[in-house]
Order: C-alpha cells, then sequence, then structure tokens
C-alpha cells in the first residue's frame, strides 16, 4: 500500500514537471498542440499506466527508471499528439531508461499531427503470386497502386515484398516506399526488440511488417518536409522516438575485431623500413633490415610459385560489414 502510494506521488510530480514543459514550448510558440488534443488529460492516462507499468523482471518502472527518462518518453507523446489510450505507443524500460515506443497507428498519428496535408497512409505487405499494379508520381517516382489479387488468396505462398504509399487530398501521392521481404527482415534485426525466436516479429509478421513500411515512409517524408510554424519540435521528437529504439543495440554492441589479411596481404612484399628522426630530421635506412627484406622477397616468391593466384579474395571468415537496410532512393526493385 505505501509503495503505490510513492509510486502515485512520483507520478504527480513528472507529470506536472512535464505538464509545465509543454506549456513553456507552447507559450513561447515553439509548439502547436493539435486541435482537440487535451495534453493535461493525455498525461494523466500516460501516467496512470505507467503506474501499473513494470519492467522485464517485474520492477516498477517509476521505481527502476530515471526520472528524467520518464519526463522524456512522457513529453515526447505529448509532443507527437499520441494518446497511450489508443494504443497509439507503450512505455518500455531498458534498464535504468523509459522509453516510448510507436505503434502504427501512432506514427500515422504523428505524421498528420506534423503534416496536415496527409489524409491517409496504405501499407500492405504482397505476397507470392499477387498481381500488382504499379503507378507513377508527378516526380516520375513508381509506387505501388494496388494489389489486383483477391485478398487473402495467395498469402499461404509466403511473403515477397511489402509497400507504402502516403495520400494527401485528391489521393496525391506525397510519398512511397517498396521493400523486399529480406530487406524487412534486415530491419527487424536492426532493433533492440528483436527476438530470433518466439518473438512479436514471428508472432505477428504481417503486422510487423506494415510499422516497419510506414515508419520508413513517414520518416523519409517527415525530414524532407518544409519547415512549418510548430512542427519541428514534432520531427525532433518524432526521429528521438524511432532512434531510440536502436540505441540500446549500439550500445551492446561488441568492438570490431581487427580486419584479417587477404591472402595478397598475407604475402605481399613489405616496404622499406625508414626511421624518421624528429630531432634532425634525416632518414636513415638499416642494412639489416634491407636484407630481410631481400630474404623474406625470395620466401614470398616461393610461396606464391606454390600457391594458386587469387585476387582480393576475403578470407573465409572475414567479416563484410554492417549490413544496413537500402534507402529508397526511387530506384525500381525487382521482385
Amino acid at each position: 500500500m505505501a509503495e503505490t502510494k510513492e509510486l502515485a506521488i512520483r507520478a504527480k510530480e513528472i507529470g506536472s514537471s512535464v505538464m509545465e514543459r509543454i506549456d513553456e514550448l507552447v507559450n513561447g510558440k515553439k509548439l502547436i498542440l493539435p486541435a482537440g488534443y487535451d495534453a493535461g488529460t493525455a498525461i494523466n492516462s500516460a501516467m496512470l499506466i505507467l503506474q501499473d507499468t513494470r519492467d522485464k523482471v517485474g520492477r516498477p518502472v517509476l521505481e527502476v527508471c530515471t526520472k528524467p527518462s520518464i519526463a522524456k518518453a512522457v513529453l515526447d507523446m505529448v509532443i507527437q499528439g499520441l494518446q497511450p489510450g489508443k494504443k497509439q505507443c507503450y512505455f518500455i524500460a531498458y534498464a535504468d531508461q523509459l522509453t516510448l515506443f510507436r505503434s502504427y497507428f501512432g506514427t500515422v498519428a504523428a505524421l498528420q499531427r506534423a503534416l496536415p496535408e496527409v489524409t491517409h497512409v496504405s501499407a500492405e505487405v504482397i505476397y507470392n503470386g499477387d498481381e500488382v499494379v504499379y503507378g507513377m508520381t508527378n516526380y516520375g517516382e513508381r509506387f505501388v497502386q494496388y494489389i489486383a489479387s483477391e485478398p487473402l488468396v495467395n498469402s499461404a505462398n509466403g511473403p515477397r515484398a511489402g509497400y507504402c504509399t502516403i495520400y494527401g487530398k485528391n489521393n496525391t501521392v506525397l510519398g512511397s516506399t517498396i521493400m523486399k521481404w529480406e530487406d524487412i527482415q534486415t530491419s527487424w534485426k536492426q532493433s533492440r526488440n528483436y527476438k530470433a525466436e518466439g518473438g512479436v516479429h514471428q508472432k505477428f509478421s504481417e503486422e510487423m511488417a506494415k510499422r516497419t513500411l510506414i515508419a520508413k515512409a513517414c520518416k523519409f517524408l517527415l525530414n524532407t518536409s518544409n519547415d512549418m510554424a510548430g512542427n519541428s519540435a514534432v520531427i525532433q521528437s518524432f526521429n528521438d522516438t524511432t532512434d531510440s529504439e536502436f540505441d540500446m543495440e549500439v550500445q551492446n554492441e561488441q568492438k570490431p575485431e581487427q580486419k584479417k589479411m587477404t591472402f595478397k596481404e598475407r604475402h605481399q612484399i613489405p616496404q622499406k623500413t625508414q626511421n624518421n628522426s624528429s630531432e634532425n630530421g634525416k632518414v636513415e635506412e638499416t642494412k639489416t633490415e634491407e636484407k630481410a627484406v631481400e630474404e623474406k622477397s625470395a620466401e614470398s616468391e616461393a610461396v606464391k610459385a606454390e600457391e594458386p593466384a587469387v585476387e582480393d579474395a576475403p578470407a573465409d571468415d572475414e567479416p563484410f560489414g554492417d549490413v544496413e537496410p537500402p534507402v529508397d532512393n526511387g530506384e525500381w526493385l525487382d521482385f
């Protein structure tokens, strides 16, 4: 009982500080709240939810998470005009940091909040066997107009791609993205919420794919839009929320190992060693080093005669680097 009272007091204090910050932004004309959005009601709703929210080991997030991280998460919710009661966002604790996590409902709501010209967003998964009809924007970019196949007919054949199209007035296409299924899966793996087996991405693949497609299309449109009064704070908050989903993964990454030498590098003839003196600027060459170079050269030639020539062939275990989801630059993707 005492613990519940303490959590309620903490929630009230944080909620009041967030409301004060919102008032400062609004009064300073740095933030324009959407019509019909009651910031006070949204904050109260969030704080009630947080009083019952636990981390992965069952501890109250209001107890284990820092006050600044809690305030930042709730503040981002209000700036983006999100309603936790409508499942537009969730609060998730990572260690002692509380983060805001948007659903794709929330991403669409935040986009329309920042760009009122957006009327609706369409995202679908394309399955093997689906007949896809494409359109062309006024800028010469190809986009998916609709899927001509009957709904769910080819769903058993497995997914092959997905698309998201953002529309404005008179069905004008404001933005779009098309991703191969492999690229969608690669994007999932960048998130700290991803689990290789038994996770939400495997249980609800279609819904998570739509979320990925919508997030990519919306982020591109937001970050290429013109600055408007009151929307810069929304765009910054939108990007912060999106980026926070990947921060923990970056922190937990192991430092990359030293690059292993290729066959050519391992048997490359070393250059003459030079010793630059900072005192007199003279270059000294050591005869013993020259002799060692000559002996190494002879050994290398003998090795080359025995082994087949290989041009820039990487070692079997040489890393090729991190795989990044491709940037949708308008080029056509062949499925």
